[in-house]
């Protein structure tokens, strides 16, 4: 008697850990907002080449992460020129990272309007719209597998390619540092360091350090070669070696090739060569002009140079830099 009690509450138990499982599948499937549409459909599909200038435009944007709460961004108003180079800073809180969630449509706007080259990006399918934007994050992910895997997840591209990209990620020697022995032909797809597209990778990227995987998110950048180039904190995990490695490469790939750069600054340094910094404020723009024109203002931005010793021959030094 005793035995069937005990086996009967363990039932119970079971049973109702059960139906608790089955109560999150349900809620999972039925009440949690979905993600719109994956393609687009064939009326809404923009053209191939888009977008070709990669001029983006918010207007009157309102987003909120959920509907409890305040909203993040709140008539916010931004048009950034096809080519230019945006550097966005502000203190915590003050929205940056918002502008990457409303792009890429990770959440959805509660109003306003989100368009690059004219197209209003919520009348497309998902895959368009993230197609259209590398992403540098701060934190780079990366996967089980190899590094042509990591690079290229969909083999879409060429190993030639590939290699290319790591030479101009700063994960391949140099054709210029390297010396040939009489006779030696230089083959430009053969590895020179220890990384080549074989390389294998553990899962989280464990076996490479910060500053590399930093370096293979840009690898991937320079790889998919995308029209429009954001960086959300890309070097906030990195010396600042690697920082200016990644900046500089940044400014000569794609910069100089009439890429559209979007930059988030965790360094101030790493944004006052670009053409315009805006400043963000409680989800609103605070401030939008060149470096120069902000540092001459007794503003947030100015605060926030003199909070990290920047003076305007530091800002004159960067535009050098950036435009050489």
């Amino acid at each position: 008697m005793r035995r069937a009690v005990v086996c009967s509450t363990k039932c119970e138990g079971e049973t109702e850990t059960n139906f608790n499982s089955v109560e999150r599948l349900l809620h999972y499937a039925t009440e949690l907002e979905q993600e719109a549409a994956v393609e687009s459909t064939p009326d809404r599909k923009p053209p191939p080449e888009w977008p070709s200038k990669g001029g983006i435009r918010f207007e009157d944007v309102k987003l909120r992460y959920r509907p409890d709460l305040p909203p993040v961004l709140s008539g916010f108003d931004l048009d950034i020129l096809p080519g230019e180079s945006l550097g966005i800073c502000g203190r915590t809180g003050a929205g940056k990272s918002t502008i990457l969630t409303s792009l890429l449509r990770l959440v959805e706007l509660d109003s306003g309007r989100i368009s690059i080259d004219g197209v209003d990006l919520h009348t497309l399918g998902l895959h368009d719209v993230r197609r259209a934007i590398a992403v540098i994050p701060q934190t780079a992910s990366l996967f089980a597998g190899t590094l042509r895997d990591n690079l290229d997840p969909f083999h879409e591209h060429d190993d030639q390619r590939l290699n290319d990209a790591l030479r101009r990620a700063h994960l391949l020697a140099e054709t210029s540092t390297i010396s040939l022995k009489a006779g030696e032909v230089l083959d430009y797809d053969k590895p020179r360091s220890r990384f080549s597209l074989d390389v294998s990778v553990d899962a989280n990227g464990d076996n490479f350090s910060i500053g590399e995987r930093s370096l293979v998110s840009l690898g991937r950048a320079l790889v998919v070669d995308a029209q429009i180039v954001f960086l959300d904190e890309a070097t906030a995990s990195v010396d600042v070696s690697t920082d200016e490695q990644i900046q500089s490469t940044i400014a000569a790939e794609f910069g100089r090739r009439g890429r559209t750069i979007i930059a988030i600054a965790h360094r101030l340094h790493s944004i006052i060569g670009n053409d315009r910094v805006l400043v963000m404020d409680h989800g609103a723009v605070a401030e939008l002009d060149t470096p120069a024109a902000l540092f001459a203002r007794s503003g947030i931005f100015r605060s926030m140079c003199d909070e990290s010793a920047i003076s305007m021959a530091d800002i004159e030094r960067a535009q050098r830099e950036r435009r050489r």
